[in-house]
């Protein structure tokens, strides 16, 4: 495997990863937060999924750079 083929690998990997961190945030099966003082969990699971997504997409932009050997 040359070092292109295991970069796309990786970050095909990585994508999937991502994906299913967003799916199970849509769940609301995990909740990424804040604690307050008084023991209150505020969700900041709206803002980790715009964040997972925007990752997301300059991931698979540098995918389809790799597969087309333009860098």
């Amino acid at each position: 495997m040359s070092w292109r083929e295991d970069m796309i690998s990786r970050l095909k990997d990585e994508i999937e990863y991502l994906q299913a961190t967003i799916r199970i945030m849509h769940a609301d099966t995990a909740t990424i937060g804040n604690a307050s003082p008084s023991g209150r969990l505020t969700s900041l699971n709206d803002d980790a999924i715009a964040h997972y997504e925007r990752t997301i997409e300059a991931l698979q932009k540098i995918v389809t750079s790799l597969e087309a050997k333009d860098y």
